[in-house]
Protein backbone atom coordinates (compact mmCIF):
# COMPACT_ATOMS: atom_id res chain seq x y z
CA UNK A 1 0.00 0.00 0.00
CA UNK A 2 1.54 3.38 -0.86
CA UNK A 3 1.51 6.66 0.34
CA UNK A 4 -1.49 8.18 -1.51
CA UNK A 5 -3.34 5.31 -0.82
CA UNK A 6 -2.79 5.88 3.19
CA UNK A 7 -2.61 10.00 3.49
CA UNK A 8 -4.25 10.74 0.24
CA UNK A 9 -3.00 13.80 -1.81
CA UNK A 10 -4.57 16.67 -0.78
CA UNK A 11 -3.27 16.27 3.01
CA UNK A 12 0.76 15.86 1.63
CA UNK A 13 0.24 18.77 0.00
CA UNK A 14 -1.09 20.71 3.18
CA UNK A 15 1.72 19.45 5.15
CA UNK A 16 4.28 20.00 2.50
CA UNK A 17 2.89 23.32 1.72
CA UNK A 18 3.53 24.88 5.18
CA UNK A 19 6.79 22.84 6.04
CA UNK A 20 8.14 25.00 3.09
CA UNK A 21 7.10 27.79 3.81
CA UNK A 22 7.79 27.86 7.24
CA UNK A 23 11.26 26.52 6.28
CA UNK A 24 11.78 28.58 2.91
CA UNK A 25 12.95 25.12 1.23
CA UNK A 26 11.93 23.67 -1.82
CA UNK A 27 10.53 20.18 -0.42
CA UNK A 28 9.35 16.71 -2.20
CA UNK A 29 7.62 13.48 -1.44
CA UNK A 30 8.27 10.93 -3.22
CA UNK A 31 7.43 7.31 -4.06
CA UNK A 32 10.38 4.54 -4.00
CA UNK A 33 11.22 4.71 -7.29
CA UNK A 34 11.98 8.83 -7.38
CA UNK A 35 8.66 9.99 -9.08
CA UNK A 36 7.62 12.75 -7.56
CA UNK A 37 3.87 12.43 -5.57
CA UNK A 38 3.88 15.98 -3.91
CA UNK A 39 6.23 19.27 -4.18
CA UNK A 40 6.41 22.95 -2.73
CA UNK A 41 7.89 25.74 -3.30
CA UNK A 42 9.60 25.07 -6.83
CA UNK A 43 8.38 28.50 -8.40
CA UNK A 44 10.53 30.60 -5.37
CA UNK A 45 13.26 28.24 -5.94
CA UNK A 46 12.91 28.19 -9.72
CA UNK A 47 13.55 24.58 -10.10
CA UNK A 48 13.56 23.34 -13.85
CA UNK A 49 13.34 19.71 -12.62
CA UNK A 50 11.01 17.41 -14.65
CA UNK A 51 9.03 14.70 -12.79
CA UNK A 52 11.36 12.19 -11.14
CA UNK A 53 14.77 12.13 -9.06
CA UNK A 54 17.43 9.42 -9.34
CA UNK A 55 17.29 6.93 -6.54
CA UNK A 56 20.03 5.23 -5.96
CA UNK A 57 21.07 2.87 -2.95
CA UNK A 58 18.80 4.92 -0.71
CA UNK A 59 20.64 8.51 -2.06
CA UNK A 60 18.23 10.99 -4.36
CA UNK A 61 19.99 12.72 -6.50
CA UNK A 62 19.32 15.37 -8.72
CA UNK A 63 19.25 14.81 -12.23
CA UNK A 64 19.06 18.33 -13.93
CA UNK A 65 22.59 19.36 -14.18
CA UNK A 66 21.54 23.36 -15.27
CA UNK A 67 20.22 23.70 -11.38
CA UNK A 68 22.95 25.32 -9.59
CA UNK A 69 21.71 23.10 -6.63
CA UNK A 70 22.35 19.88 -8.57
CA UNK A 71 23.63 16.64 -7.16
CA UNK A 72 22.54 14.77 -3.79
CA UNK A 73 19.72 16.06 -2.17
CA UNK A 74 18.71 15.82 1.87
CA UNK A 75 16.64 13.20 1.84
CA UNK A 76 15.20 10.50 4.22
CA UNK A 77 13.42 7.54 3.48
CA UNK A 78 9.41 6.74 5.07
CA UNK A 79 9.55 3.38 6.02
CA UNK A 80 6.22 1.58 8.09
CA UNK A 81 7.02 -1.61 9.65
CA UNK A 82 10.05 -2.23 7.30
CA UNK A 83 8.08 -1.67 4.31
CA UNK A 84 9.39 1.38 2.35
CA UNK A 85 7.23 3.81 0.82
CA UNK A 86 8.86 5.98 -0.72
CA UNK A 87 11.19 9.13 1.03
CA UNK A 88 10.78 13.06 1.42
CA UNK A 89 14.00 15.11 -0.32
CA UNK A 90 14.55 18.85 -0.10
CA UNK A 91 16.99 21.47 -1.39
CA UNK A 92 17.19 25.42 -0.31
CA UNK A 93 19.12 26.95 2.30
CA UNK A 94 19.24 26.69 6.29
CA UNK A 95 17.02 25.03 7.14
CA UNK A 96 16.30 22.62 4.28
CA UNK A 97 17.59 19.52 6.12
CA UNK A 98 15.49 20.16 9.16
CA UNK A 99 12.46 20.70 7.50
CA UNK A 100 13.13 17.32 5.64
CA UNK A 101 13.74 15.87 9.01
CA UNK A 102 10.39 17.48 10.41
CA UNK A 103 8.41 16.29 7.38
CA UNK A 104 9.88 12.51 7.30
CA UNK A 105 8.33 12.60 11.06
CA UNK A 106 5.19 13.96 10.53
CA UNK A 107 4.37 11.88 7.41
CA UNK A 108 5.75 8.53 8.70
CA UNK A 109 3.55 8.44 11.85
CA UNK A 110 0.74 9.19 10.05
CA UNK A 111 1.42 6.80 7.49
CA UNK A 112 2.11 4.21 10.41
CA UNK A 113 -1.28 5.80 12.24
CA UNK A 114 -3.10 4.98 8.89
CA UNK A 115 -1.38 1.61 8.00
CA UNK A 116 -2.67 0.48 11.59
CA UNK A 117 -5.86 1.37 10.91
CA UNK A 118 -6.05 -0.33 7.74
CA UNK A 119 -4.56 -3.34 9.04
CA UNK A 120 -7.26 -3.19 11.99
CA UNK A 121 -10.15 -2.38 9.94
CA UNK A 122 -8.83 -5.26 7.65
CA UNK A 123 -8.45 -7.47 10.43
CA UNK A 124 -12.18 -6.27 12.00
CA UNK A 125 -13.32 -7.61 8.58
CA UNK A 126 -11.82 -10.75 8.08
CA UNK A 127 -12.92 -11.47 12.18
CA UNK A 128 -16.54 -10.58 11.07
CA UNK A 129 -16.44 -12.92 7.64
CA UNK A 130 -15.05 -15.53 10.07
CA UNK A 131 -17.48 -15.43 12.62
CA UNK A 132 -20.09 -15.04 9.58
CA UNK A 133 -18.79 -18.28 8.29
CA UNK A 134 -18.36 -19.98 11.38
CA UNK A 135 -22.09 -19.05 12.13
CA UNK A 136 -23.46 -20.45 8.34
CA UNK A 137 -21.36 -23.38 9.58
CA UNK A 138 -22.70 -24.00 12.69
CA UNK A 139 -26.48 -23.26 11.25
CA UNK A 140 -25.76 -25.85 9.06
CA UNK A 141 -24.47 -28.46 10.70
CA UNK A 142 -25.98 -27.79 13.42
CA UNK A 143 -29.31 -29.35 11.80
CA UNK A 144 -27.79 -32.15 10.33
CA UNK A 145 -27.53 -35.71 12.35
CA UNK A 146 -25.88 -37.78 9.48
CA UNK A 147 -22.37 -37.95 10.18
CA UNK A 148 -21.37 -38.13 6.03
CA UNK A 149 -23.69 -35.53 5.59
CA UNK A 150 -22.16 -33.05 8.49
CA UNK A 151 -18.80 -34.52 6.85
CA UNK A 152 -19.71 -33.63 3.33
CA UNK A 153 -21.27 -29.94 4.09
CA UNK A 154 -17.92 -29.59 5.99
CA UNK A 155 -15.40 -30.15 3.23
CA UNK A 156 -17.65 -27.84 0.86
CA UNK A 157 -17.28 -25.39 3.27
CA UNK A 158 -13.47 -25.50 3.73
CA UNK A 159 -12.90 -26.25 0.28
CA UNK A 160 -14.70 -23.08 -1.09
CA UNK A 161 -13.17 -20.62 1.57
CA UNK A 162 -9.60 -21.67 1.64
CA UNK A 163 -9.85 -22.21 -2.11
CA UNK A 164 -8.10 -25.50 -1.79
CA UNK A 165 -9.10 -28.76 -4.79
CA UNK A 166 -8.96 -31.34 -2.70
CA UNK A 167 -10.11 -32.40 0.63
CA UNK A 168 -10.90 -35.81 2.73
CA UNK A 169 -12.74 -36.13 5.93
CA UNK A 170 -11.61 -38.93 8.34
CA UNK A 171 -12.96 -40.19 11.76
CA UNK A 172 -11.55 -42.72 14.02
CA UNK A 173 -13.62 -46.20 14.25
CA UNK A 174 -15.45 -47.51 17.32
CA UNK A 175 -12.05 -48.96 18.85
CA UNK A 176 -10.35 -45.63 18.27
CA UNK A 177 -7.75 -47.57 16.22
CA UNK A 178 -7.75 -46.58 12.53
CA UNK A 179 -8.94 -42.84 10.61
CA UNK A 180 -11.20 -44.20 7.62
CA UNK A 181 -12.50 -41.99 5.67
CA UNK A 182 -15.96 -40.69 5.50
CA UNK A 183 -16.17 -38.36 2.60
CA UNK A 184 -13.54 -36.72 0.03
CA UNK A 185 -13.30 -34.69 -2.80
CA UNK A 186 -11.44 -34.20 -5.65
CA UNK A 187 -8.74 -37.05 -3.69
CA UNK A 188 -7.90 -40.41 -5.82
CA UNK A 189 -9.62 -43.29 -4.52
CA UNK A 190 -6.16 -45.07 -3.37
CA UNK A 191 -5.92 -42.18 -0.49
CA UNK A 192 -9.35 -43.84 1.14
CA UNK A 193 -7.37 -46.00 2.42
CA UNK A 194 -7.60 -46.53 5.89
CA UNK A 195 -5.02 -45.52 8.34
CA UNK A 196 -3.36 -46.74 11.68
CA UNK A 197 -3.35 -43.87 14.75
CA UNK A 198 0.47 -42.48 14.35
CA UNK A 199 0.57 -43.37 10.51
CA UNK A 200 0.89 -40.77 8.10
CA UNK A 201 0.27 -36.65 8.38
CA UNK A 202 -3.39 -37.55 9.31
CA UNK A 203 -2.70 -40.33 11.70
CA UNK A 204 0.05 -38.40 13.05
CA UNK A 205 -2.08 -35.43 13.57
CA UNK A 206 -4.80 -37.67 15.75
CA UNK A 207 -1.89 -39.04 17.88
CA UNK A 208 -0.32 -35.64 18.78
CA UNK A 209 -3.83 -33.49 18.68
CA UNK A 210 -1.79 -31.24 16.63
CA UNK A 211 -2.46 -29.63 13.00
CA UNK A 212 0.32 -29.71 9.94
CA UNK A 213 0.94 -27.57 7.77
CA UNK A 214 3.30 -29.13 4.63
CA UNK A 215 4.83 -27.25 2.45
CA UNK A 216 5.16 -27.89 -1.30
CA UNK A 217 8.53 -29.78 -1.66
CA UNK A 218 8.84 -29.93 1.80
CA UNK A 219 11.16 -33.40 2.77
CA UNK A 220 8.87 -35.98 4.56
CA UNK A 221 8.98 -38.73 6.69
CA UNK A 222 8.26 -41.95 4.43
CA UNK A 223 5.05 -42.66 5.42
CA UNK A 224 3.69 -38.82 5.65
CA UNK A 225 5.12 -38.56 1.74
CA UNK A 226 3.27 -41.93 0.64
CA UNK A 227 -0.02 -40.14 2.25
CA UNK A 228 0.71 -36.84 0.66
CA UNK A 229 1.82 -38.57 -3.04
CA UNK A 230 -1.79 -40.64 -2.70
CA UNK A 231 -3.81 -37.28 -2.71
CA UNK A 232 -1.83 -36.22 -5.57
CA UNK A 233 -0.79 -32.55 -3.53
CA UNK A 234 2.06 -30.72 -3.06
CA UNK A 235 1.00 -28.59 -0.21
CA UNK A 236 -1.23 -30.41 2.47
CA UNK A 237 -3.23 -28.97 5.63
CA UNK A 238 -3.89 -31.35 8.13
CA UNK A 239 -6.12 -30.24 10.76
CA UNK A 240 -7.89 -32.45 14.30
CA UNK A 241 -11.43 -32.93 15.16
CA UNK A 242 -11.24 -31.43 18.73
CA UNK A 243 -14.39 -31.78 21.09
CA UNK A 244 -14.08 -30.88 24.32
CA UNK A 245 -17.03 -31.32 26.85
CA UNK A 246 -17.14 -29.51 30.42
CA UNK A 247 -15.12 -30.81 32.82
CA UNK A 248 -13.64 -33.55 30.78
CA UNK A 249 -10.34 -34.24 28.73
CA UNK A 250 -10.42 -33.34 25.59
CA UNK A 251 -11.79 -35.79 22.77
CA UNK A 252 -10.31 -36.30 19.18
CA UNK A 253 -12.95 -37.69 16.90
CA UNK A 254 -10.58 -37.41 13.68
CA UNK A 255 -9.41 -35.37 10.94
CA UNK A 256 -9.73 -32.74 8.11
CA UNK A 257 -7.29 -32.60 5.29
CA UNK A 258 -6.82 -30.23 2.58
CA UNK A 259 -4.76 -30.50 -0.10
CA UNK A 260 -3.19 -27.99 -2.96
CA UNK A 261 -4.52 -24.14 -2.42
CA UNK A 262 -5.65 -22.57 -5.82
CA UNK A 263 -3.11 -19.91 -5.11
CA UNK A 264 -0.20 -22.23 -4.04
CA UNK A 265 0.94 -22.11 -0.37
CA UNK A 266 -1.50 -22.66 2.78
CA UNK A 267 -1.21 -19.51 5.38
CA UNK A 268 -1.75 -19.73 8.84
CA UNK A 269 -4.18 -17.87 8.49
CA UNK A 270 -5.89 -20.73 6.45
CA UNK A 271 -4.71 -23.30 9.40
CA UNK A 272 -6.69 -20.69 12.08
CA UNK A 273 -9.95 -20.85 9.70
CA UNK A 274 -9.83 -24.51 9.06
CA UNK A 275 -9.55 -25.12 13.16
CA UNK A 276 -12.45 -22.95 13.63
CA UNK A 277 -14.35 -25.14 11.02
CA UNK A 278 -13.32 -28.15 12.85
CA UNK A 279 -14.40 -27.01 15.91
CA UNK A 280 -17.74 -26.78 14.84
CA UNK A 281 -17.93 -30.04 12.52
CA UNK A 282 -16.58 -31.56 15.66
CA UNK A 283 -19.09 -30.66 18.20
CA UNK A 284 -21.83 -31.68 15.28
CA UNK A 285 -20.18 -35.18 15.29
CA UNK A 286 -20.14 -35.97 18.89
CA UNK A 287 -24.01 -34.75 19.20
CA UNK A 288 -24.16 -37.16 16.08
CA UNK A 289 -22.47 -39.86 17.62
CA UNK A 290 -24.33 -39.07 21.17
CA UNK A 291 -27.52 -39.76 19.02
CA UNK A 292 -26.71 -42.85 17.23
CA UNK A 293 -25.37 -44.17 20.87
CA UNK A 294 -28.67 -43.16 22.48
CA UNK A 295 -30.66 -45.15 19.33
CA UNK A 296 -28.63 -47.89 20.08
CA UNK A 297 -29.25 -48.21 23.67
CA UNK A 298 -32.61 -47.48 23.35
CA UNK A 299 -32.64 -50.20 20.56
CA UNK A 300 -31.08 -52.81 23.34
CA UNK A 301 -33.01 -51.47 26.20
CA UNK A 302 -36.22 -52.61 23.95
CA UNK A 303 -34.70 -55.88 22.85
CA UNK A 304 -33.46 -56.68 26.76
CA UNK A 305 -37.76 -56.09 27.92
CA UNK A 306 -38.38 -58.57 24.99
CA UNK A 307 -35.74 -61.22 25.73
CA UNK A 308 -36.61 -60.40 29.68
CA UNK A 309 -40.15 -61.52 28.72
CA UNK A 310 -39.49 -64.31 27.13
CA UNK A 311 -37.78 -65.70 29.52
CA UNK A 312 -40.18 -65.07 32.43
CA UNK A 313 -42.58 -67.02 30.53
CA UNK A 314 -40.29 -69.79 29.49
CA UNK A 315 -40.62 -70.05 34.01
CA UNK A 316 -43.25 -72.11 35.67
CA UNK A 317 -46.13 -69.71 37.24
CA UNK A 318 -45.67 -72.60 40.10
CA UNK A 319 -43.97 -75.61 40.67
CA UNK A 320 -46.42 -78.81 40.47
CA UNK A 321 -47.70 -80.50 43.46
CA UNK A 322 -46.26 -84.26 43.68
CA UNK A 323 -46.80 -86.58 46.27
CA UNK A 324 -43.71 -87.67 48.70
CA UNK A 325 -42.00 -83.77 47.82
CA UNK A 326 -41.65 -80.56 48.14
CA UNK A 327 -40.58 -78.14 45.39
CA UNK A 328 -39.94 -74.55 45.12
CA UNK A 329 -38.02 -72.33 42.53
CA UNK A 330 -36.99 -68.50 41.66
CA UNK A 331 -35.68 -66.77 39.27
CA UNK A 332 -34.48 -62.79 40.11
CA UNK A 333 -33.18 -61.49 37.10
CA UNK A 334 -30.08 -59.37 36.43
CA UNK A 335 -30.10 -55.74 35.78
CA UNK A 336 -28.72 -56.96 31.97
CA UNK A 337 -30.96 -59.57 31.30
CA UNK A 338 -29.67 -63.33 31.47
CA UNK A 339 -30.63 -66.72 30.17
CA UNK A 340 -31.38 -68.91 33.08
CA UNK A 341 -34.14 -71.24 32.98
CA UNK A 342 -35.55 -74.22 35.08
CA UNK A 343 -38.74 -76.36 34.84
CA UNK A 344 -40.89 -78.81 36.52
CA UNK A 345 -42.24 -81.60 34.57
CA UNK A 346 -44.12 -83.93 36.19
CA UNK A 347 -46.44 -87.72 34.92
CA UNK A 348 -46.66 -90.87 35.10
CA UNK A 349 -45.41 -90.61 38.47
CA UNK A 350 -41.94 -89.30 37.40
CA UNK A 351 -40.54 -86.03 38.28
CA UNK A 352 -38.31 -84.16 35.87
CA UNK A 353 -36.36 -80.88 37.04
CA UNK A 354 -34.22 -79.24 34.84
CA UNK A 355 -31.90 -75.98 35.09
CA UNK A 356 -29.93 -74.53 32.38
CA UNK A 357 -28.41 -71.25 31.27
CA UNK A 358 -27.75 -70.07 27.99
CA UNK A 359 -24.52 -67.69 26.86
CA UNK A 360 -25.15 -63.94 25.73
CA UNK A 361 -27.62 -61.49 26.57
CA UNK A 362 -29.61 -60.55 24.12
CA UNK A 363 -33.59 -61.78 21.91
CA UNK A 364 -31.44 -64.33 20.38
CA UNK A 365 -30.37 -65.97 23.03
CA UNK A 366 -33.78 -66.11 24.77
CA UNK A 367 -35.89 -66.91 22.01
CA UNK A 368 -32.58 -70.34 21.40
CA UNK A 369 -33.42 -71.12 25.55
CA UNK A 370 -37.28 -71.13 24.59
CA UNK A 371 -36.28 -73.48 21.35
CA UNK A 372 -34.47 -75.76 23.34
CA UNK A 373 -37.42 -75.77 26.01
CA UNK A 374 -38.90 -77.53 23.66
CA UNK A 375 -36.78 -79.74 22.88
CA UNK A 376 -36.16 -80.60 26.13
CA UNK A 377 -39.88 -81.36 26.97
CA UNK A 378 -40.16 -82.83 23.97
CA UNK A 379 -37.80 -85.54 24.30
CA UNK A 380 -38.52 -86.29 28.39
CA UNK A 381 -42.52 -86.69 27.03
CA UNK A 382 -40.68 -89.43 24.86
CA UNK A 383 -39.61 -91.03 27.64
CA UNK A 384 -35.79 -90.66 27.56
CA UNK A 385 -33.39 -90.96 30.52
CA UNK A 386 -31.48 -87.55 31.48
CA UNK A 387 -28.35 -88.53 29.20
CA UNK A 388 -30.52 -89.42 26.59
CA UNK A 389 -32.42 -86.25 26.43
CA UNK A 390 -29.04 -83.91 26.87
CA UNK A 391 -27.72 -86.49 23.70
CA UNK A 392 -30.55 -86.21 21.78
CA UNK A 393 -30.76 -82.21 22.68
CA UNK A 394 -27.48 -81.35 21.45
CA UNK A 395 -27.63 -83.00 18.51
CA UNK A 396 -31.24 -81.38 17.58
CA UNK A 397 -29.98 -77.95 18.59
CA UNK A 398 -25.90 -78.49 17.68
CA UNK A 399 -26.33 -76.51 14.29
CA UNK A 400 -28.45 -73.46 15.53
CA UNK A 401 -26.33 -72.81 18.42
CA UNK A 402 -22.68 -72.77 16.58
CA UNK A 403 -24.55 -70.33 14.17
CA UNK A 404 -25.21 -68.00 16.94
CA UNK A 405 -21.80 -68.90 18.37
CA UNK A 406 -24.28 -69.69 21.74
CA UNK A 407 -24.25 -72.97 24.50
CA UNK A 408 -26.19 -73.64 26.84
CA UNK A 409 -25.39 -75.38 30.68
CA UNK A 410 -28.00 -78.04 31.42
CA UNK A 411 -28.32 -80.30 34.22
CA UNK A 412 -31.40 -82.37 33.58
CA UNK A 413 -32.42 -84.80 36.69
CA UNK A 414 -35.62 -87.48 37.29
CA UNK A 415 -37.19 -88.83 40.36
CA UNK A 416 -39.20 -91.77 40.62
CA UNK A 417 -41.05 -91.32 43.84
CA UNK A 418 -41.80 -95.48 43.89
CA UNK A 419 -38.37 -96.40 44.40
CA UNK A 420 -37.17 -92.91 45.58
CA UNK A 421 -34.35 -93.06 42.90
CA UNK A 422 -32.78 -90.18 41.55
CA UNK A 423 -31.24 -90.47 38.15
CA UNK A 424 -29.03 -87.49 36.67
CA UNK A 425 -26.97 -86.04 33.65
CA UNK A 426 -25.32 -82.75 33.50
CA UNK A 427 -24.31 -81.08 30.40
CA UNK A 428 -21.76 -78.50 31.79
CA UNK A 429 -23.68 -77.27 34.63
CA UNK A 430 -23.14 -76.11 38.38
CA UNK A 431 -22.96 -79.36 39.72
CA UNK A 432 -26.26 -79.11 42.48
CA UNK A 433 -25.75 -79.85 46.19
CA UNK A 434 -27.75 -82.97 47.99
CA UNK A 435 -28.09 -82.67 51.55
CA UNK A 436 -28.13 -85.79 53.32
CA UNK A 437 -30.11 -85.85 56.31
CA UNK A 438 -29.46 -89.27 57.66
CA UNK A 439 -26.08 -87.93 57.16
CA UNK A 440 -25.37 -84.80 58.45
CA UNK A 441 -23.83 -83.56 55.55
CA UNK A 442 -23.96 -81.89 51.86
CA UNK A 443 -22.39 -83.49 48.41
CA UNK A 444 -22.20 -82.73 45.25
CA UNK A 445 -23.64 -84.78 42.24
CA UNK A 446 -21.91 -84.25 39.18
CA UNK A 447 -21.47 -86.05 35.91
CA UNK A 448 -19.54 -86.17 32.73
CA UNK A 449 -20.98 -84.20 29.97
CA UNK A 450 -20.18 -80.90 27.77
CA UNK A 451 -21.94 -78.17 27.20
CA UNK A 452 -24.90 -77.86 24.39
CA UNK A 453 -23.42 -76.69 20.93
CA UNK A 454 -20.11 -77.44 21.23
CA UNK A 455 -19.62 -80.44 19.55
CA UNK A 456 -22.63 -82.03 17.33
CA UNK A 457 -22.55 -85.84 18.58
CA UNK A 458 -21.68 -86.39 22.13
CA UNK A 459 -22.72 -89.30 25.13
CA UNK A 460 -23.40 -88.04 28.68
CA UNK A 461 -22.62 -89.74 31.85
CA UNK A 462 -25.68 -90.71 33.88
CA UNK A 463 -25.81 -91.69 37.20
CA UNK A 464 -28.29 -92.77 40.21
CA UNK A 465 -28.49 -92.53 43.52
CA UNK A 466 -31.53 -93.10 45.94
CA UNK A 467 -32.53 -90.41 48.09
CA UNK A 468 -34.39 -90.42 51.70
CA UNK A 469 -36.63 -88.89 53.60
CA UNK A 470 -35.48 -85.56 54.65
CA UNK A 471 -32.45 -84.96 51.83
CA UNK A 472 -32.60 -81.58 50.19
CA UNK A 473 -31.83 -81.39 46.19
CA UNK A 474 -30.52 -77.70 45.67
CA UNK A 475 -30.21 -76.62 41.67
CA UNK A 476 -28.98 -73.34 40.86
CA UNK A 477 -26.77 -71.53 38.13
CA UNK A 478 -23.96 -69.51 38.58
CA UNK A 479 -25.50 -66.31 39.03
CA UNK A 480 -25.36 -67.59 42.86
CA UNK A 481 -21.91 -68.62 43.46
CA UNK A 482 -20.49 -65.75 41.50
CA UNK A 483 -22.64 -63.04 43.13
CA UNK A 484 -19.60 -60.52 44.26
CA UNK A 485 -19.13 -57.89 47.39
CA UNK A 486 -17.90 -54.98 47.17
CA UNK A 487 -14.29 -56.72 47.42
CA UNK A 488 -14.76 -58.39 44.98
CA UNK A 489 -15.16 -62.09 46.82
CA UNK A 490 -17.37 -64.40 44.97
CA UNK A 491 -20.27 -65.85 46.98
CA UNK A 492 -18.87 -69.23 46.12
CA UNK A 493 -19.84 -72.91 46.41
CA UNK A 494 -18.67 -73.22 50.20
CA UNK A 495 -20.89 -70.52 51.62
CA UNK A 496 -23.79 -71.91 49.46
CA UNK A 497 -22.77 -75.55 51.23
CA UNK A 498 -22.93 -73.70 54.70
CA UNK A 499 -26.14 -72.21 53.91
CA UNK A 500 -28.16 -75.35 52.81
CA UNK A 501 -26.90 -77.03 55.91
CA UNK A 502 -27.88 -74.50 58.05
CA UNK A 503 -31.34 -74.07 56.40
CA UNK A 504 -32.06 -78.04 56.12
CA UNK A 505 -35.06 -77.87 58.28
CA UNK A 506 -36.85 -75.02 56.53
CA UNK A 507 -39.54 -76.19 53.83
CA UNK A 508 -38.38 -75.31 50.16
CA UNK A 509 -39.50 -71.90 49.94
CA UNK A 510 -38.62 -70.99 53.59
CA UNK A 511 -35.13 -72.13 52.18
CA UNK A 512 -34.96 -70.16 48.63
CA UNK A 513 -36.19 -67.06 50.77
CA UNK A 514 -32.99 -67.82 52.80
CA UNK A 515 -30.25 -68.41 50.46
CA UNK A 516 -31.60 -65.59 48.81
CA UNK A 517 -31.17 -63.31 51.69
CA UNK A 518 -27.87 -64.05 52.14
CA UNK A 519 -26.41 -63.46 48.60
CA UNK A 520 -28.18 -59.96 48.85
CA UNK A 521 -26.33 -59.45 52.14
CA UNK A 522 -23.44 -60.40 50.60
CA UNK A 523 -23.11 -58.30 47.36
CA UNK A 524 -25.34 -55.30 49.05
CA UNK A 525 -24.41 -52.18 47.10
CA UNK A 526 -22.85 -54.26 44.39
CA UNK A 527 -24.76 -54.50 41.01
CA UNK A 528 -26.60 -57.85 40.18
CA UNK A 529 -24.87 -58.61 36.85
CA UNK A 530 -26.29 -62.21 36.07
CA UNK A 531 -29.81 -63.91 37.17
CA UNK A 532 -29.91 -65.74 40.20
CA UNK A 533 -32.00 -68.62 39.94
CA UNK A 534 -32.64 -71.59 42.73
CA UNK A 535 -34.55 -74.81 42.60
CA UNK A 536 -35.30 -76.84 45.42
CA UNK A 537 -36.85 -80.39 46.20
CA UNK A 538 -37.35 -82.00 49.56
CA UNK A 539 -37.95 -85.88 49.91
CA UNK A 540 -40.83 -86.41 52.64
Amino acid sequence: MGLMQLLGKEELERVVGKLSALASSLLFVLDEEGKILVEAGRDEFGCPLGGSFSVQEGSVRCPEESCPRSGELVSIPIEVYGQNLGSVAGCGEGAAARAVELLADVISQRAKDEFELESLSAEIVDKYEEITLLYEVSSTLGTTFEIEQIARQTLEYALRVIEAQKAAFLLLDAKGEMLEVVAAEGVPEEAWTALRVGEGISGQVVAERKPQLIEAGQPLPPDWERERTSYGADSFLSVPLLYSTPGAEEKVLGVINLADKASGIFTSGDLKLLTAIASQAAISIYKSQLVEELKEAERVKREMEIAHRIQMSLLPERPPEVEGVELAGMCIPAMEVGGDYYDFLHRDGRLDLIIADVSGHSVGSALMMAITRTVLRSEIAGGKSPAQVLAATNATMYDDLSRAELFITVFHTSYDKETRTLTYANGGHNPPFLWRAAEGKCISLDADGMLLGILEDVDYEERIIELQPGDILVLYTDGVTEARNEAGEFFGEERLRRAIEEGSGLSPAELLDDLYRRIYEHSKGVPQRDDITLVVMKVK
